[in-house]
């Protein structure tokens, strides 16, 4: 090879080098900045799911301990249409069925200090609460279930007292609260009524004693 052909680069290939390494930095130090936006995001909506997490376990609790009746099922097979007519009859009954997470309804239920719940949170679980009559979701329930039954009632919470599925069958054959009200104030009305005609029974015979008193006077 002759010597003035020896490491022979043309200027623009000279001049090039640099920029290449310049334009490979600019990639690099790009690439590093994405992927620390894409980390940053990821982190985010991390921490935003534990925060709402926690809100949804705190909600949970709030309405187990406030709740006069918390009764767990398992909904698997049911179809959209049988889930939403189950809904709309408790909306309808101004009680309310949510379809949660076990280890969310978990950590509710030992955040709230409720012991033996953990039997009823295996497979899918959806909640019927009612903050009014405990009669009201037992017999929804206990309803739907004769015409589907593929609804499982697994038990619950009852005045804030573990119960298994047969003592809310039973629950579900209770007059409502409404009825025992209604009941009971015939009940007291019925010995009321009694005692005013016993009262008034003898007014009535002492007024006309007195009555015929008066005209006898009158009359001699």
């Amino acid at each position: 090879m002759p010597r003035g052909l020896k490491n022979s680069k043309t200027p623009t290939e000279v001049r090039g080098l640099p920029e290449n390494i310049f334009i490979s930095k600019a990639l690099i130090f790009t690439l590093c900045c994405l992927r620390r936006v894409v980390y940053l995001l990821i982190r985010g909506s991390k921490m935003l799911k534990i925060e709402e997490k926690k809100k949804v376990v705190a909600e949970l609790e709030a309405k187990l301990k406030s709740s006069r009746a918390a009764i767990f099922t398992d909904y698997r097979g049911l179809n959209v249409a049988e889930a939403n007519q189950l809904r709309r009859s408790f909306r309808e009954a101004g009680s309310e069925i949510r379809v949660v997470k076990n280890t969310l309804i978990q950590l509710a239920v030992k955040q709230g200090g409720f012991e033996g719940v953990d039997q009823f949170l295996t497979g899918p679980t959806a909640v019927a609460f009612d903050f009014r009559d405990p009669v009201v979701p037992a017999r929804l329930l206990i309803d739907f279930a004769k015409t589907n039954r593929k609804l499982e009632i697994k038990g619950g919470l009852i005045e804030g007292r573990v119960a298994g599925s047969k003592e809310i069958k039973y629950l579900a054959d209770l007059p409502s609260r409404d009825v025992l009200i209604s009941q009971v104030v015939r009940g007291i009305a019925s010995p009321l009524a009694g005692l005013s005609s016993v009262l008034q029974g003898p007014l009535r015979k002492l007024v006309y004693a007195l009555k015929a008193i008066q005209e006898q006077k009158a009359a001699g």
